[in-house]
């Protein structure tokens, strides 16, 4: 039988005109559209064809809440001129995997974003170079939801059945070339420890690792035009004993390929805010899912208080720090790994 060959040069020239296309469309780079944050960290961060992993505590503000907002009110704008010509409903370019017992928070927090987010727009003085016409009309917060699909799941098999769900409805969407897509999970570090406690490290291993591929196979099916946001819990905490009163040791990174128990290396993430009382800032779970959370996202962006540095008072400050950023090995981009803006 022949052989089916394909030439490199034609695989990289389809790759090209897709950039092409996407550069076109508008891009594949999606935004915080928060000014500090914008300005102090690369333009190109929040990149389509990426799955970038946030971390944060309960007492902080929701980075992602904010990138979806944005998102929404952009493709709000897209659709409205769109659809001038072709009569269509808005189509979801936002899917929220989320436990169920989140879901009606969820929508609830993701509404006061937006309502907020339009205030400032609504009080932004007009552009004068542009004839009152072209002023960018601003849908209302409640009808932007139209634009979220909310999926609930109550174990890590339904979080892997949600998946596939989206990756179904994201991959239909792209026949129109300008139209981007996040995709969000929240709940994940819950939800793989509950799982260990009920199943085992091994089990679990097995689990995460086919969720985080099938993330990645979401927003890599995209040509680039959709982005994988993946929620975890993060903490200070101080680690020169484990749960158990053993010595533990304490690595920045990955931890040594010689350690006979990886569980009992307890992993901090690279951050330039290490403590001085001895904390580290990790993922709050067991090493071993901690280093295949890391090694299973493109960037892990960090929303933290500096250890306590930043007044506790004031819950609206925090720092957002890129603690993790592979992009470099498989783009040839340069890495923002150390890079950190004041949140106000």
């Amino acid at each position: 039988m022949p052989l089916n060959v394909t030439l490199a040069s034609s695989l990289l020239d389809l790759e090209l005109e897709r950039d092409r296309k996407a550069a076109e469309a508008g891009g594949r780079t999606f935004t915080t559209n928060i000014t500090a944050l914008d300005k102090g960290l690369p333009a190109d961060l929040w990149h389509g064809g990426n799955v970038i992993g946030v971390g944060s505590s309960s007492s902080s503000r929701s980075l992602t809440l904010e990138v979806i907002a944005t998102h929404l009110i952009e493709q709000a704008g897209r659709h409205i001129e769109h659809a001038s010509s072709k009569q269509e409903g808005i189509k979801p370019s936002v899917f929220i995997i989320t436990p169920a017992d989140q879901a009606t928070s969820l929508i609830h927090q993701v509404y006061q974003v937006l309502v907020a987010r339009i205030s400032q727009l609504q009080e932004r003085p007009p552009d004068a170079r542009l004839a009152p016409s072209e002023q960018t009309l601003l849908p209302d917060a409640k009808s932007l939801l139209n634009g979220v699909s909310l999926l609930q799941y109550l174990d890590i098999s339904g979080l892997s059945e949600s998946l596939s769900e989206v990756f179904t409805a994201v991959t239909s969407q792209f026949v129109e070339s300008s139209w981007k897509t996040i995709v969000v999970v929240q709940g994940l570090t819950t939800c793989v420890n509950a799982t260990q406690r009920r199943s085992g490290i091994l089990q679990t291993t097995t689990l995460l690792s086919s969720v985080l591929q099938s993330m990645r196979n979401v927003v890599r099916s995209s040509g680039g035009m959709c982005v994988g946001l993946l929620e975890v819990d993060i903490a200070w905490t101080s680690m020169n004993f484990n749960s158990i009163g053993r010595h533990t040791t304490v690595t920045v990174g990955n931890p040594s390929p010689t350690a006979s128990d990886q569980d009992q290396v307890v992993r901090g993430l690279d951050t330039a805010f290490s403590s001085k009382t001895g904390k580290i800032l990790k993922i709050s779970t067991s090493a071993t899912l901690s280093r295949i959370v890391e090694e299973g996202v493109d960037v892990l962006v960090a929303v933290h208080d500096a250890d306590g540095r930043i007044d506790a008072r004031n819950e609206t400050r925090r720092i957002v720090e890129v603690v993790r950023d592979e992009r470099a090995d498989h783009t040839g981009e340069e890495s923002a790994l150390g890079l950190w803006a004041v949140w106000s």
